[in-house]
Formats: structure tokens, C-alpha cells, sequence
């Protein structure tokens, strides 16, 4: 390429996260990877943002400038702007003969239309653990084809960029990548010089009771996955993409042979993050990132708990919390990981495992209450003129439903209580007790807790 092709991803991440629901682009799309013999499924998951452009290909990224340009709408008009078109002009990007080459590029007709794929010789050492051995080619064909997938659930924090539209602000997440340790891997694998080490996949368990029989088998030592079962990475990114650049920019891609050993797990995303927690070693997490997987801290258990149960038809704060402070500026979410986490362990009870589990119920049970009598707040939260949907007055809003818990109607206690705060941004009291600092410690709790209290009693004597 021209130019570092992190310049042509941040374009088309900006432009994904524009047209990544566009119809006309994506039928575009399919006819165009049907032609070249390669996967439609393929272009569907770097169209929907499932496969990160960090995974693709430079072919690939030339396919994709090419299929953003020449999508037409109902009206036979392109579908980007002008602007757009000439942000993504190729002759910026690729030189005449990465561009003929890739324009001659035709896939195997059979890959196209697999609907398994095959890992060979797989040792399997539990009902949730097998391991096997795969070489370089390998590795890249089961990324290339589509089958590997990048979960952010089960990665390391992701990057957050935002870029200026004319309708606000959007909000553009990517994988967190070293590129100086992808490079420094690619030379080393260039050379035949980099030892073999554990890479992990997880074939991700969204049932809890395992994937075997429906998204893989195992028979007669070869695990065979179906199409459409996600296998994400959840240990090896940067060394799996430095293996994939490495044969690419090759002079001779045949004279660079390696293996891999592989862990192929059968998780689920609690179980996948807990094993993170563990084997995180070499390339720390970021700390908040990584405190969100320590099941230990019944806390932190609660909280993600809320995070991740149910759906948002039954879950208000359903993907509503996060370690990121730009997606609660710019994005959906509401608060933090750590203002919800430090507020529910000064305020539960959570010796036990039944502990846990009421405090998850309630808390879940009470934000619904919460989010749903102030909607109209919720919806409008980055022009807000109150406080009640400030990320901080989450701590206020866990005290409040701990010192509810035992109310038998707490959806009245709570639209009471809710009616007598004043959340007005004048209101000394949350600036005495230092709810609009950047941190929610144990000190402004304890204060809430007085406050709480207080109200409580107003409410008795009303009663």
C-alpha cells in the first residue's frame, strides 16, 4: 500500500459506522464477493462491524473501497457523497499493481459455499477444552473465509474515536491494537524466528449448557465447525493478524512455514472472561477494563450482571454501563463500571451467593422503575438540563433502590422519593458531597446514605 493502512481503516470505520445498514450497499456487496468466488457471509460481517477491519485483508480493504464507491441507491445514484468518493479514491491508497491483482483475483468456487470448517487432529482434553496444532496457512484460512470473529466482550478494551457528522457526534469503536508488537512479530515470523506459543479461540457458548451438537463436533479427532457459529479470539489477536500480514507482504509467502498451538474453548462469555482475568500476562488489559472480568469481586459480579442480562425490552440498563467515559459523552451508555461497582459494595450485603442474586434482581428491578419514570431524561440525556441522568447519579440511584429493598411496592416508593430530589444543576448538595467529581468514593456514599435516609423518613410522615 501507499500509506499505513491504518489511514484507509480509520476512513472506512468512519464510513461503516455511517452505511454499515445500508441495503443497496450490502447487496452490492454480496454480488460483488459471489463474483470473486469468496464468501458473501465474509463482506456481511466486516459490513456489520461483527469482523473489525484490523482482520481484513489489503485485498479486502481495496474490495471494500471499491464496493462503497459503486453502490446506487433506488435512484440510480451513488450512494456516497461526493466528498466521501473522493476520501476514498484508490490511487491514494493502492499502487497499479496491488490494484491489478486484486481486480484478477478470483477465490476457490468450493470455499464460497462451505458451510463447515474442518481443524484437524484435535486432541480434547475436557467437554469445554480441546487443543490442536495448525499452521500459519491454516490460521489465515480460517480467518480469511470468515469463520474467526472479534468479540469485544471477550477482548481487551476497545479503542473509542469520535468523528463530527451532521447530526452530531458518532461514536467509532475498534480494536486496541500495539502496532509496533504487530510489526515486530511479522518481521520475526518473516524470518522463521518467532516460537510457537498458545493461541485461544472460544467457540462461544450463548446457551450455557454447551455448543456441541449445534454450532461443532468432534469426530474421530477432527472438530468440525458450522457456518454462522461464532469462534472468537480471545488470546493471540495481535500474533494471528502479525501471521496474516506477514505471509501478505511476503516476497515468497511459501518460504514462510510456522505453526500454532491452539486452545479451543467452549465458553461461555462469564466463563471466557474469567479465563481472560487469569492468563492476562504479557500485554496487560487496561486496569478498569480488566477489573470488569474479576468474578471474584461480587461487586463488579452484580454489576456486569445488570450490564448483560435479559435484553432492553426487559433490562432498562441493558449495555448501559462501561469503562469508557467518551460512549457515555457521545454514545448509549449511562454511567461506569466502577461509580456502579463502588456503589453497590457500600450498600449490599454480598457475602453470598443468594446475596448476589437478590442484589442483581432488585437492582435491575429498580432501574427499571428509575430509567422508566424519567424516559423523557433518559432519551435526551446529552441535552439534559438536570442532574438525573448524570453518570455520577448512578451512585445516588443504587443507595436509593438498597434502602428500598424490602418496600412491597417499590415502583410507588421510588416515584415518591423521585418527586421530592431536586436534580437541578443549582442544588448545592450535590456539589457539597462531591457527586460531580470525576470519582465516586466511599465518603460521598455515605453521605447519599444520610440523604437517603432522610428522605425516607419524609416519606414515612407523609404516609
Amino acid at each position: 500500500m501507499k500509506v499505513a493502512r491504518i489511514a484507509l481503516e480509520d476512513i472506512l470505520n468512519e464510513l461503516l459506522n455511517k452505511y454499515s445498514l445500508n441495503n443497496n450497499i450490502s447487496k452490492t456487496a454480496q454480488s460483488y464477493y459471489i463474483n470473486k468466488n469468496l464468501s458473501p457471509s465474509k463482506i456481511m460481517k466486516i459490513l456489520n462491524k461483527e469482523d473489525p477491519l484490523t482482520m481484513v485483508n489489503e485485498r479486502e480493504l481495496y474490495y471494500l473501497c471499491r464496493i462503497l464507491s459503486t453502490s446506487i441507491n433506488s435512484n440510480n445514484q451513488l450512494v456516497l457523497t461526493e466528498d466521501e468518493l473522493s476520501r476514498l479514491n484508490i490511487e491514494k491508497y493502492f499502487n497499479p499493481k496491488e490494484i491489478q491483482l486484486a481486480d484478477n483475483f478470483k477465490g476457490d468456487p468450493e470455499s464460497r459455499n462451505k458451510s463447515t470448517f474442518t481443524i484437524k487432529d484435535v486432541k480434547r482434553i475436557n467437554n469445554k477444552v480441546s487443543m490442536a496444532i495448525m499452521t500459519y496457512d491454516e490460521i489465515i484460512d480460517f480467518m480469511d473465509d470468515g469463520w474467526i470473529t472479534y468479540n469485544y466482550a471477550t477482548q481487551r478494551e476497545a479503542t473509542i474515536s469520535t468523528r463530527k457528522r451532521k447530526n452530531g457526534i458518532s461514536i467509532i469503536k475498534t480494536p486496541t491494537i500495539n502496532q509496533e508488537a504487530v510489526a515486530e512479530i511479522e518481521e520475526l515470523i518473516k524470518l522463521n524466528k518467532f516460537t510457537p506459543n498458545l493461541i485461544t479461540f472460544n467457540i462461544t457458548d450463548y446457551s450455557g449448557i454447551g455448543t456441541e451438537g449445534k454450532g461443532f463436533s468432534i469426530n474421530g479427532g477432527n472438530l468440525v465447525i458450522e457456518r454462522g457459529t461464532e469462534v472468537a479470539i480471545i488470546d493471540g489477536f495481535h500474533r494471528i493478524i502479525a501471521t496474516a500480514r506477514a505471509k501478505e507482504h511476503a516476497v515468497d509467502p511459501d518460504a514462510i512455514n510456522g505453526l500454532w498451538y491452539v486452545n479451543i474453548l467452549n465458553f461461555t462469555i462469564d466463563d471466557a472472561q474469567e479465563y481472560i482475568f487469569r492468563e492476562d500476562k504479557h500485554t496487560p488489559i487496561d486496569k478498569k477494563h480488566k477489573a470488569t472480568y474479576n468474578k471474584n469481586d461480587a461487586a463488579m459480579d452484580v454489576t456486569t450482571k445488570l450490564n448483560t442480562d435479559g435484553g432492553l425490552k426487559t433490562n432498562a440498563m441493558f449495555g448501559r454501563v462501561t469503562t469508557n467515559m467518551t460512549e457515555i459523552k457521545y454514545g448509549d451508555k449511562y454511567t461506569t463500571f466502577d461509580i456502579m461497582a463502588n456503589s453497590i459494595r457500600n450498600s449490599f450485603d454480598l457475602k453470598k451467593p443468594m446475596d448476589i442474586a437478590f442484589a442483581s434482581d432488585i437492582l435491575k428491578e429498580g432501574f427499571n422503575y428509575i430509567i422508566g419514570l424519567q424516559q423523557e431524561n433518559f432519551d435526551s440525556r446529552n441535552n439534559s438540563i438536570d442532574l438525573s441522568t448524570h453518570y455520577n447519579m448512578f451512585a445516588f440511584y443504587v443507595v436509593l433502590i438498597a434502602n428500598l429493598k424490602n418496600e412491597s411496592n417499590l415502583m410507588q416508593s421510588i416515584k415518591y422519593i423521585l418527586n421530592l430530589v431536586d436534580f437541578s444543576m443549582e442544588n448545592e448538595f450535590w456539589k457539597e458531597i462531591g457527586l460531580l467529581n470525576l470519582k465516586v468514593n466511599k465518603s460521598t456514599i455515605n453521605k447519599i446514605q444520610k440523604y437517603c435516609k432522610k428522605l425516607l423518613a419524609d416519606m414515612e410522615v407523609e404516609a
